[in-house]
Order: structure tokens, then sequence, then C-alpha cells
């Protein structure tokens, strides 16, 4: 059952970071016509599936830069598409500057929890460090 998820979630993310290669992660301007800010538990739950994503692609050869971009693909087309980027505790829409950094931020910290093998040296320092 695992070995399926996991292909299913490489083929995700492959598909993923292939389409979107020449446009940015997200699309911090599109916002649905009527959306509700993403609640502190649905954020904890994408940024869990992030940080899983992003441990499936490191675990499947992908480089850090390219395991980050697909984990912040697949939130932040969450984010933007079903909540319009608005997030609670915070009432006007994240710019896609703002929900990188601090999702890429949030994504290292789970990975150092679930796949701390697949952050390279040089990332667990600066993590550390902020």
């Amino acid at each position: 059952m695992f070995g399926s998820i996991k292909k299913s979630l490489t083929c995700a993310a492959f598909s993923l970071l292939f389409a979107g290669m020449s446009q940015p992660v997200v699309n911090a301007q599109t916002q649905p016509a009527k959306t509700k800010p993403a609640t502190n538990g649905e954020l904890n739950t994408y940024l869990q599936i992030s940080a899983v994503t992003f441990c499936v692609a490191r675990t499947n050869g992908l480089d850090f830069r390219k395991s980050m971009q697909v984990a912040l693909a697949g939130v932040g087309n969450v984010i933007f598409s079903k909540h319009g980027g608005v997030v609670a505790g915070n009432p006007k829409p994240l710019t896609e500057q703002q929900f990188a950094s601090n999702t890429a931020l949030n994504v290292v910290s789970g990975a150092l929890r679930g796949c701390p093998k697949q952050v390279p040296a040089k990332q667990k320092e600066e993590f550390n460090k902020f």
C-alpha cells in the first residue's frame, strides 16, 4: 500500500515540477471569488503533506532546490486556489514571497523531523541559525 502511495506522490511531484518549469511556484494574484482563510489546523495539515512530499522527492533523487519547489507548489496551489492566499491571523492575502519564505522554513522543519538525512548540512545549519 505505501509503495503505491509513494509511487503516486512521486508521479505527482514530477508532474508539478515539469508543468511549472517556466512559471512561478504559485500565482499570488489569482483568488477565487469566495474563500475562507486557512485555519491553523488546515495549515498544519498542508505543511505536513508538503514535508512528506519534500522527503519523497529527495528520496527519489531530486536535489534540494527542486524538491523544495515541488513541496511549495503543492501547498501553494491549495493556499491560493482554495483560500485566496489568506491564512488565519492575517486578514490580507499573502504575497508569493511571504508564502515561499514562511512555507520553505516550515517544510525544512518538517523534513528535519521526518527525513533528516535528506536535508543537506548547509540547509540544516541555516535552519538552526534562524
